[in-house]
């Protein structure tokens, strides 16, 4: 499979290391340009360079793992008709306060799927659970983790994806299977746990 990913950071070099690992072409790109990227192609064995636009293109599956508060820099128009994995997490000290965020009334990924509304939307990789509203798209990632040596835990749909956002006990805690569905099961939605926890 072509993995496109839009954003060259910690989570999309992780990402294209494995997926390439697994046996599938990926082109990593960045805000600012492949020119920008000598270093992923030297660390990267095997990996392909190229433009935000260029990895839209590429992928059959493409990651949007960006800092939040640019997901709408990423013409919809570009990833129509493709699943799209969504890596990113509100840090209102990074990204500036989103007040329907704030209060509760969304999700992250619902917000990136009513931006992407001609793309399935998948929430992954932020933690290992999978949200979607597309049973297919989500079939599709799931697959995918699966081959890069991930157990996967269906969250449901894409309203309950806070589930697994940033300050909830699923998020970024090593856990296994039974360990992650329980703490999916604890998230209150308008608490948040500790940085320490």
């Amino acid at each position: 499979m072509k993995i496109g990913i839009i954003g060259a950071g910690f989570i999309g070099r992780a990402v294209a290391q494995l997926a390439l690992a697994a046996g599938h072409e990926v082109m990593l790109s960045n805000s600012r340009g492949p020119q920008s990227m000598s270093s992923v192609l030297s660390g990267i064995r095997g990996v392909q360079v190229g433009t935000a636009q260029d990895a839209a293109q590429f992928g059959e599956l493409v990651l949007l793992a960006i800092p939040f508060e640019h997901y709408r820099s990423v013409p919809a128009q570009w990833l129509e008709g493709k699943t799209v994995m969504d890596a990113n997490n509100y840090y209102p000290n990074r990204d500036g306060h989103i007040p329907v965020l704030d209060r509760f009334e969304t999700t992250t990924s619902r917000l990136v799927a009513e931006h992407l509304s001609q793309s399935n939307v998948v929430k992954v990789f932020n933690a290992i659970p999978v949200a979607a509203d597309d049973p297919a798209a989500k079939a599709q990632v799931i697959a995918l983790l699966d081959e890069i040596g991930f157990d996967a835990v269906d969250a449901g749909g894409l309203d309950e994806s806070w589930r697994f956002e940033r300050a909830k006990p699923a998020y970024c805690i090593p856990l296994d299977k039974e360990g992650l569905k329980a703490a999916l099961a604890a998230a209150e939605r308008q608490v948040e746990v500790p940085a320490h926890w």
